[in-house]
């Protein structure tokens, strides 16, 4: 809310840093290897790591080449029902 209100970069950048984190633990947490730089390529190259920095890129895309309030629009449309996870790691009977 912050960078739409104040149009300024910092905030998105956070947004961004801290939802690749959360899909990068994510992915550590489902693929039960240990976390280390050695296994990194191996989460970077996980589906859902590869969503996450796809959906991201888009994002920064359409945030250099939108208007701000159009930007925000596509956001929310896009996000609308969406899993980043496709319900991947959600166990059986939920």
């Amino acid at each position: 809310m912050n960078f739409i209100r104040t149009g300024n970069l910092s905030y998105a950048i956070g947004v961004s840093e801290t939802s690749f984190n959360i899909v990068d633990a994510l992915v550590y947490a489902i693929s039960g290897i240990e976390i280390n730089s050695a296994n990194d390529d191996l989460i970077d190259a996980h589906e859902l790591m590869q969503s996450e920095l796809g959906r991201q890129q888009n994002d920064w895309l359409d945030l250099k080449s939108s208007p701000l309030g159009n930007f925000v629009t596509t956001l929310r449309s896009r996000s609308t029902g969406v899993s980043v996870a496709n319900n991947y790691w959600y166990p059986s009977g939920y």
